[in-house]
């Protein structure tokens, strides 16, 4: 098993919560309840209305639905959790994958979890961990940028070994097992980046599919339905053969260095999103509250707004005109219009039909130019940098650069913002007592014996009409 599909399959069959560090644990729990924020969040969203429709049209079934009273199968709650944790575009993320973890391996796992029956809260945090690592080193060894340039969506493409990862480690499986997981997983990675052409609804189910997809690969395993021992490395289909033709041997040293080390896990890298939209924006949104902040510029005298950023960032968000609101959570444009207009860090409501309709932010965006800075795009992915400069009709020019945006372990959401963030995704979907409860479990999720209990607290008397 000395190769690259063996060596991660064998380092998730050989991770115990004992040999976690408090630093990972810790971390883990974190992930954790800002993934099951995400979720309830989502479950205001039209995302997973539609999608909850169609879903039971395929068939019902007896699995909870979080921030709902309703149910469906097993794989279309995995589906549908995902979805909802990635339409929120609030959910977690890391820089040198350029992939969103959490949305996708946490409802997998909880699938798992659910399929297994009694599964403790130890044993969560350990397929958690696993999860994360085999994404986020997938993601990394690809190259977040060309991959992202060849227009796949890393989030779905790596996503799916992470899911698989998680969920086996959930069901016990041995590393020939994982191996046949990982194998499942990899013929299905898929995701790529087409919705900003329109502002369609594809890419939260880029994260269902994901997730539903890393399921249903562990559960082939576990009946001895076999995957290929080689899906990454091999010659002809393999995954880095087929997703980075750019890529040469190196992969395999960035895959695995560090693998078997407590202290090199990926998660420790895992930033938390505080303005729900596209975590490449977070930086000029900062910039830009910044300049207001010291300057204090009215919205009239704004002549001009120029933001310089690294190339995947302008082809991703550097549009200046998004269709419709869903689209408008990655156009720099609108971000930085909203946050020089209204003084105060990007929420939810920014993205209602009213606020995208609104004249003084259409007429302020439209002022905005986004440009590529060399300098910059050498920096990422390890920095994500964004520099605003406005100009006033007087002539004056004020600017300020942001290479580390506020939730990255850099610049870190404190313990208080961090819980306020999910009390406020929570807020208005289940009650108070409820929530409290939540936030207690995950603080002592290491001592629970069984996750049920906490899995009840996420359903609400919501119906789906």
């Amino acid at each position: 098993m000395n190769h690259p599909t063996g060596r991660l399959a064998a380092f998730v069959g050989n991770t115990r919560y004992e040999e976690l560090s408090d630093d990972v644990v810790k971390k883990v729990k974190e992930c954790f309840q800002d993934t099951l924020g995400c979720i309830l969040e989502g479950s205001k969203g039209e995302e997973f209305q539609k999608a909850f429709t169609a879903m039971n049209l395929l068939g019902e079934g007896s699995s909870r639905i979080f921030g709902t009273d309703e149910r469906t199968s097993l794989q279309n709650s995995v589906l549908l959790h995902a979805l909802m944790a990635h339409a929120t575009e609030f959910d977690d993320s890391h820089k040198q994958s350029k992939t969103h973890p959490g949305a996708v391996i946490i409802p997998a796992a909880l699938g798992a979890a659910w399929l297994h029956g009694k599964i403790s809260g130890k044993q969560l945090i350990a397929s958690i961990a696993a999860g994360y690592e085999v994404t986020l080193r997938l993601g990394k060894a690809l190259g977040a940028g060309e991959h992202r340039l060849k227009g796949w969506h890393a989030t779905a493409t790596c996503g799916i070994f992470g899911a698989a990862a998680a969920a086996a480690s959930i069901l016990g499986l041995d590393a020939e097992r994982i191996m046949s997981a990982l194998g499942s997983a990899g013929t299905q990675a898929a995701g790529i980046w087409a919705f900003t052409s329109d502002g369609s609804m594809s890419k939260p189910l880029h994260a269902g599919k994901a997730a539903q997809g890393g399921l249903i690969s562990a559960v082939l395993a576990q009946t001895g339905f076999t995957g290929s021992r080689y899906i990454l490395e091999a010659e002809d289909g393999g995954f880095f053969k087929a997703f980075a033709p750019y890529k040469t041997s190196d992969w395999q040293q960035e895959l695995l260095h560090g693998l078997e080390s407590p202290d090199a896990y990926e998660i420790l890298n895992v930033a938390y999103k505080p303005y729900p939209c596209c975590r490449t924006t977070h930086g000029a949104i900062e910039a830009a509250l910044h300049i207001q902040q010291k300057q204090n510029v009215p919205v009239e005298q704004i002549k001009r707004v120029v933001i310089r950023t690294y190339d995947v960032a302008v082809k991703q968000c550097g549009f200046s005109e998004p269709l419709n609101p869903r689209l408008a959570a990655f156009s720099f444009a609108y971000v930085v219009a909203v946050a020089l207009r209204s003084k105060r860090p990007i929420v939810s409501a920014d993205f209602s039909e009213q606020v995208f309709r609104d004249t003084e932010i259409l007429e302020l965006h439209r002022k905005v130019t986004v440009e590529r800075s060399e300098e910059m795009d050498a920096l990422f992915p390890k920095l994500w940098p964004c520099e605003v400069e406005v100009e006033t009709a007087a002539g004056e020019i004020y600017k300020h650069r942001v290479d580390i945006a506020k939730g990255d372990p850099l610049s870190p959401l404190s313990d208080v913002e961090r819980v306020g963030k999910f009390r406020g995704c929570a807020d208005g979907v289940l009650p108070p007592s409820q929530i409290d409860g939540i936030v207690a479990a995950v603080n002592h999720l290491e001592d629970i014996e069984d996750l049920r209990p906490i899995t009840e607290l996420l359903i609400s008397a919501k119906k789906i009409t």
